[in-house]
């Protein structure tokens, strides 16, 4: 990237950018964070909030406190005059298994914890408050 003397209302010029996204306007903006400010981002640019929810300021651990932020996030998407279906909802999971405890910290029970069968309740529930993408981050010390 150069910057130009005379560049643009942008503040740059004689960039490209190739090949060219497939997607009009622009490819999908995720935007992430569970802080109000992300909120606000989200409401405003986003296409998508994809919130990790590990942050311990503001913890997505039940299903009471993603209905919570959700419904904030929509709030915030009417204010900024926008459709508050044009931003999707999606999660990210770092803690899950048998391994996860068994409580949230706000007492319910914790999202996606214990075995299979009890960490896969909760899906429907999030499915029907428009949560349509759940990453889940599989740690390792190797690629195998």
């Amino acid at each position: 990237m150069r910057r130009n003397s005379t560049a643009s209302t942008s503040g740059f010029s004689n960039i490209g950018f190739a090949p060219k996204p497939l997607q009009k306007p622009h490819p999908p903006i995720w935007v992430g964070g569970e802080s109000g400010p992300a909120l606000r981002r989200a409401a405003r640019l986003g296409d998508a909030w994809y919130p990790i929810g590990t942050n311990p300021q503001n913890p997505l651990d039940s299903l009471t406190r993603i209905k919570t932020q959700a419904g904030r996030l929509r709030k915030m998407v009417t204010e900024a005059g926008r459709d508050p279906k044009a931003v999707a909802l999606s999660l990210r999971v770092t803690v899950f298994g048998e391994t996860a405890p068994p409580q949230a910290s706000d007492g319910e029970h914790r999202l996606f914890a214990g075995p299979p069968a009890l960490a896969c309740r909760r899906y429907p529930a999030l499915r029907d408050m428009g949560v349509g993408c759940i990453d889940f981050g599989f740690g390792g010390s190797t690629a195998r």
